[in-house]
């Protein structure tokens, strides 16, 4: 019998992530209520972890045998290639409502964060893409990074950093003590040889 991914429809859930700031609209256009504009925040600290305790541990993994047909299965690939024109488009009308929303200084804090919560979760889908070995998902991966900042940095890149130990430790005592002793010019780089 062959394999059949019990949460395959569940995908298309991680669509709603970049659609944050037009549902936060969506939400003050139906009530008035400006709170939605914070909608990105309550979404991702309050309404995420609740239906992750909910539904508690899942462990399960595709057998060995399914997974080359999972990976060659394009509706995966789709649901995560679908991400970035949404979160570009939401940037872009999130921009738009900023400037002539009329929005208060509150409503405009809220509304920073829903986007800042979109960008901060297109890390992940960066992060999936680089996986991938063609190049034009490695080009996807940095586009979904320019939102952050983090564009020019290749998924490559970072996984080595990772390996290094320098991700975690660039920021603090431990890469400013370097700097100081001149191993390395400038903040954020390795302080050690890494392969």
């Amino acid at each position: 019998m062959t394999w059949r991914d019990p949460k395959r429809g569940y995908w298309l859930l991680g669509l709603v992530v970049p659609t944050l700031p037009l549902l936060a609209w969506a939400h003050v256009r139906a009530t008035g209520q400006g709170i939605f504009w914070w909608l990105g925040p309550l979404v991702v600290f309050g309404l995420v972890p609740f239906v992750d305790h909910a539904i508690g541990k899942d462990a399960s993994n595709p057998p060995e045998a399914a997974v080359g047909r999972l990976e060659a299965d394009r509706y995966y690939r789709w649901c995560v290639y679908l991400f970035l024109p949404l979160q570009f488009a939401s940037l872009v009308f999130a921009c738009w409502i900023w400037t002539y929303g009329g929005l208060a200084t509150a409503e405009k804090l809220g509304l920073a964060l829903t986007v800042a919560m979109v960008a901060g979760i297109s890390i992940n889908t960066a992060h999936e893409l680089g996986h991938k070995h063609s190049a034009h998902e490695k080009w996807l991966s940095k586009l979904a990074l320019a939102q952050t900042g983090y564009g020019p940095t290749t998924p490559a890149e970072l996984a080595r950093r990772s390996r290094c130990g320098s991700a975690g430790r660039t920021a603090g005592s431990a890469g400013r003590r370097a700097q100081r002793a001149g191993r390395h010019s400038r903040p954020g780089r390795c302080t050690r040889r890494c392969p």
